[in-house]
């Protein structure tokens, strides 16, 4: 039954695979104890299952789970418990909580350090992760560096090109838009279009992530017309996979609204904006970034002079939320204290006006 839940996972069948799943966690606990090995792992593996289906805050309280369990019988450093802190720093990332995920994924990093081989498929997973955390934070130095230390290091375990890269030269390239080098991140999306050439299907969510940071890298050239193409192609394979409100889905139209708002068509991103920070209200967690970051889209392409009241509230919830939530060098900090500064002074020059 194991067996048959690994492979309706690695099909996509992820509904099948939680359930066959739960049904194994629930005998092996019945039959093993819930300590045993065989009923940890397969906790895991539900865990994994659930991530994918985008139940993080489930997965999120699985792998703590595992992680108490663990700590009875092993030591804090132990490679099986700091493999399961990076695959909960992981979740954490997906639910917003970027700060946190950060702290582990460094923690992980450290401790690993100190092994025999600390160059292995899932350490370097873990760099990868915490760099893609980094450019979540808006730390985006320090995300190139870590992310080009993952490439390097894939490079040397599985060979140039290899299908491993192709998260990771996605992740560069969208991070190279934000380091002002649009030309380089467009080459590091065609590296990563490349290697999807040579997989299995192009609607697995890894490579729809080459689409995506293909599409962001044209759009940064200045080539939208391209970009809106691209990305609509990802918004709507994203939706016919995992559904039209999954997470990932409504990032893909946040990045639709983007272009739109790039090539002048502001009523269209306006409402596109306005669409998505509705409903990733109801799919995220309460707190998730991802939220104010649609919402403050929204916000900055409100006119006004008759929504002036409307922009200034939604603009001032979003910096105290994102103040915590991101890094200080994160660009939408500057981009909000400079449209509340243009609301201040349209509302002095009105009252001037009625002065006078």
């Amino acid at each position: 039954m194991w067996y048959r839940a690994a492979l309706f996972s690695y099909t996509g069948n992820h509904g099948e695979a939680r359930d066959l799943h739960c049904a194994v966690a629930t005998r092996a606990s019945i039959h093993l104890g819930p300590r045993h090995d065989l009923t940890i792992r397969n906790l895991a593996a539900l865990a994994s299952v659930l991530q994918l289906r985008g139940e993080h805050q489930e997965a999120a309280e699985i792998y703590n789970d595992i992680i108490t369990l663990r700590l009875r019988h092993l030591p804090q450093d132990h490679h099986m418990i700091l493999y399961i802190q990076a695959a909960l720093a992981h979740v954490l990332r997906n639910l917003g909580e970027f700060k946190k995920a950060e702290r582990i994924h460094k923690q992980v990093g450290s401790a690993w350090l100190n092994k025999p081989a600390p160059e292995q498929p899932w350490t370097v997973k873990n760099i990868d992760d915490l760099g893609y955390t980094m450019y979540e934070l808006g730390s985006y130095s320090e995300a190139e560096e870590l992310l080009r230390h993952a490439l390097a290091s894939k490079e040397r375990l599985f060979g140039e090109d290899n299908p491993a890269s192709l998260l990771t030269f996605s992740r560069l390239s969208l991070t190279l838009v934000y380091r002002g080098q649009p030309q380089e991140s467009l080459r590091a999306a065609e590296r990563a279009l490349k290697i999807q050439e040579r997989t299995d299907s192009g609607e697995h969510q890894t490579t729809l992530g080459a689409l995506k940071s293909h599409g962001i890298a044209l759009n940064a050239l200045g080539k939208h017309v391209e970009a809106e193409h691209v990305l609509r192609r990802c918004m709507l394979e994203r939706g016919l996979a995992l559904g039209h409100d999954n997470h990932l889905a409504l990032g893909a139209r946040h990045d639709v609204a983007l272009v739109l708002r790039d090539a002048g068509k502001s009523r269209e991103a306006k409402d596109m904006f306005y669409a998505t920070w509705k409903a990733r209200q109801k799919v995220l967690a309460r707190d998730h970034p991802h939220i104010m970051l649609s919402a403050v889209e929204y916000a900055f392409l409100l006119d006004r002079s008759t929504h002036r009241e409307e922009a200034r509230t939604i603009l001032q919830d979003a910096q105290m939320a994102l103040k915590t939530a991101l890094d200080e060098r994160h660009p939408i900090h500057a981009r909000i204290s400079r449209v509340l500064a243009d609301i201040d002074t349209l509302e002095r020059e009105r009252d001037e006006l009625s002065k006078m």
